[in-house]
């Protein structure tokens, strides 16, 4: 079963599905950042896959591809809609209809590349598709089934999309072949590692501008612009290296956290760092910066608990006992920064003082620290998947 296609849409569906129940009110701004890093990562996703799968197959991946591309398209639409002064009209109602439209066409690509026609799974995947989708067909759902029967019956058929998908995608899979590369792998790590020491920098950075700058002024939308580049290249970067390690095929190397990580890292950008710094003022949003802040806090321990424990894991199964001890306690030291900060995010909104000086430099210290050491882990990772490559080849 290829994780890098089924792992992000398992965690939307999850995130989705609770967001009605959590929320209520307030669930569209948090749907959309959930649509945005599925869509990322299913891209990717699609683009390794085609690469490893025969003829027939790949020409359908490449049509998914091809749709998937679009739907990117339609979230950086709305990320930019109120720096390009984009109508409502054009933001909440063209871009759903297509978005519909295009998640029905990436139902049937996948569908043609796992040869499904005749499986019931195929119908099921194309009608939930649609089914699935709340902002196109909200208003009618509502009326007919009302606002319980609306959230069981979304909820209903978002989980049969997800089985659906996940089903297909699990017949793609059988057509992979496991194929290992070392020298991929080693890439991978020394890219995580390189791009989390810049996260720091990065951090530190768009901190810098949040006090430097005001988000109201004349400059708000340069200053949109660069919280951006210095957010999303960071992230960029990371997701890369651990998708990578998820093509290298090691064994060992946990596909499954290394793919939880990776969503992780792109959640926390989309959420506390493209909301926060700048990007949120232009949303009709819902949210006040502090949730923002502890759903980026939340997705940055899931990033950083996941990706520690794959490296920790990787190495203990490459049988360096004395790294993998040292990583252990490099990965519990993780998992205490980040309660921490995630505790310190809740005590400074509760008593007011997420905006100061002395809270936000806090937060950057852990958060700066727990990057630091997983990049010390990756890199560590990578030397040894080296060490062992030579040791097998030899």
């Amino acid at each position: 079963m290829p994780r890098e296609l089924v792992v992000p849409v398992l965690i939307a569906t999850i995130l989705s599905f609770a967001s009605p129940f959590l929320l209520l009110s307030a669930t569209l701004p948090f749907i959309l950042p959930i649509g945005r890093v599925k869509s990322v990562l299913v891209l990717c996703a699609l683009l390794e896959l085609r690469r490893r799968l025969p003829a027939p197959s790949a020409r359908w991946i490449a049509v998914a591809i091809a749709v998937q591309v679009l739907v990117v398209a339609t979230f950086v639409l709305l990320d930019f809609s109120g720096w390009l002064d984009i109508e409502d009209v054009a933001r909440w109602v063209a871009v759903p209809a297509s978005s519909t439209v295009l998640a029905i066409g990436l139902a049937v690509a996948l569908i043609g590349a796992a040869r499904a026609w005749r499986s019931p799974l195929g119908a099921i995947a194309i009608v939930t598709a649609a089914l699935s989708h709340p902002l196109l067909l909200m208003s009618w759902m509502r009326e007919v089934l009302g606002p319980i029967g609306f959230t069981l019956g979304f909820a209903t058929a978002m989980i049969a999309h997800t089985a659906s998908l996940v089903a297909i995608a699990s017949r793609i899979g059988r057509a992979i072949q496991p194929a290992p590369d070392p020298a991929r792998a080693m890439r991978a790590a020394a890219r995580v590692a390189w791009f989390q020491r810049l996260s720091v920098g990065s951090t530190i950075a768009l901190v810098t501008l949040l006090f430097a700058l005001d988000p109201t002024a004349e400059g708000s939308r340069t200053l949109f612009l660069i919280t951006v580049i210095l957010a999303l290249v960071p992230a960029a970067g990371t997701v890369s290296g651990l998708l990578g390690l998820v093509r290298a095929d090691i064994v060992g190397l946990s596909r499954t956290a290394l793919c939880t990580a990776a969503f992780g890292a792109a959640w926390t950008v989309y959420t506390c760092g493209m909301q926060l710094f700048g990007g949120y003022q232009f949303w009709d949003h819902q949210f006040p910066p502090g949730a923002w802040t502890i759903l980026g806090a939340a997705g940055s321990l899931g990033f950083f608990a996941a990706g520690a424990g794959a490296a920790r894991g990787g190495m203990a199964r490459l049988g360096n006992r004395r790294a993998t001890r040292a990583m252990s306690l490099q990965f519990a030291s993780i998992l205490a920064l980040d309660l921490g900060f995630i505790v310190c995010v809740g005590n400074a909104i509760r008593s007011g003082t997420l905006a100061s000086p002395v809270t936000i430099a806090i937060l950057v210290v852990l958060q700066a620290t727990s990057a630091l050491l997983l990049a010390s882990m990756f890199a560590r990772l990578g030397r040894q998947v080296s060490i062992s490559a030579a040791v097998e080849a030899f």
